[in-house]
């Protein structure tokens, strides 16, 4: 059977995993069509349509707005079941982040017609299908299967561009320089981590805190850490592809200290650039662990200690085996899942 599947969002989604996820289906010739949301979707030939983030229609817009994206996914993933699509949905989270109380009254009543209306769900390792299936009652009696999340390409750089960047950024060669790299928001324990490097006293660390930030209040802190300490770093601004795969290379721990994540795309790249990792215990994370060993995964319960900044050591080895998270692997069990449904 020729399967057609439209993925919302598409790989035109200014977004490295979703791209990742469609070249997996089509390494097992699955047609991929991009879906600007599920109404639009009616007019195409689709056999099912797979849902990453439902949350995108309250992205960037007031609460009326957002109102009425929910009601039309939800007309439109009706129509869709009637047509005899069926409907798949990835959990990469289990609420929006940094969401309030506000939003939560409208969330809540939309996701749950949501999962009412899906025929299965995926989650991005082992351990947390069930977890799905326990936090949206509807998702209880639906089939449900992981897909690991996908590595990510990451481009190679000399020893010449890593000295370089350290140069740019007042960092010597021989300076062990720590990581956050990404978005950075509210949640992703990035004020705790500044506030911990505050407290250790070796000299020769660095704190590199480098990604967007669009909140104004977080963005304050983060600055005045700064002007205190020299040995804390900020490049506070959007990074292209290159610059994020540059950072990341020219460090020598990435550290992301979550105080909530469900799946973490972050990880994912940290070892694809083959950089150790420091975060804490979740799911997810203890999934990766069991793969890749301590060496690339330091995993911590409880809060972030300083005394993680004193023990942290690159491994032996280049980067780490991720094989089992082949896209031409997860591309055929994700081609089984959709043939289980449709037949």
């Amino acid at each position: 059977m020729t399967l057609s599947v439209g993925s919302w969002p598409g790989a035109d989604f200014n977004n490295a995993y979703v791209g990742r996820f469609c070249e997996s289906l089509e390494t097992t010739g699955i047609s991929v069509v991009s879906i600007l949301d599920p109404f639009r979707a009616i007019s195409k030939e689709i056999d099912v349509l797979h849902m990453h983030w439902p949350e995108k229609v309250f992205w960037g817009v007031g609460r009326w707005k957002s109102a009425l994206g929910a009601l039309t996914v939800l007309i439109g993933l009706i129509v869709l079941k009637i047509k005899g699509v069926k409907i798949v949905w990835t959990v990469h989270n289990l609420e929006p982040h940094d969401s309030g109380n506000k939003f939560m009254w409208f969330w809540r009543p939309y996701i749950w017609g949501v999962t009412l209306l899906i025929d299965g769900f995926v989650t991005l390792c082992p351990s947390t299908v069930q977890i799905a299936r326990d936090r949206f009652a509807n998702l209880a009696l639906k089939p449900g299967v992981f897909l690991w999340h996908p590595d990510y390409k990451v481009p190679e750089y000399s020893v010449r561009k890593r000295a370089e960047w350290r140069k740019k950024f007042g960092i010597g060669i021989a300076d062990k320089v720590f990581l956050f790299i990404g978005q950075i928001r509210p949640y992703k324990g990035v004020k705790e981590l500044i506030e911990c490097f505050a407290k250790v006293q070796d000299t020769s660390r660095r704190l590199l805190i480098a990604g967007s930030i669009y909140n104004e209040q977080l963005k304050t802190k983060l600055q005045r850490y700064a002007a205190v300490d020299s040995r804390i770093i900020l490049h506070l601004q959007y990074l292209s592809e290159d610059e994020l795969a540059i950072t990341a290379l020219a460090a020598d721990v990435i550290v992301l200290p979550f105080r909530k994540s469900f799946h973490s795309g972050s990880i994912i790249y940290a070892l694809s650039a083959g950089r150790p990792v420091i975060t804490p215990s979740s799911p997810f994370s203890n999934d990766l662990l069991a793969h890749v060993g301590e060496d690339w995964l330091d995993v911590y319960a409880g809060p972030f200690s300083p005394k993680s900044f004193g023990v942290a050591e690159m491994p032996n080895r280049e980067k780490p085996d991720l094989k089992f998270l082949s896209i031409t692997e997860s591309g055929a069990k994700a081609k089984i899942f959709y043939l289980s449904l449709c037949t």
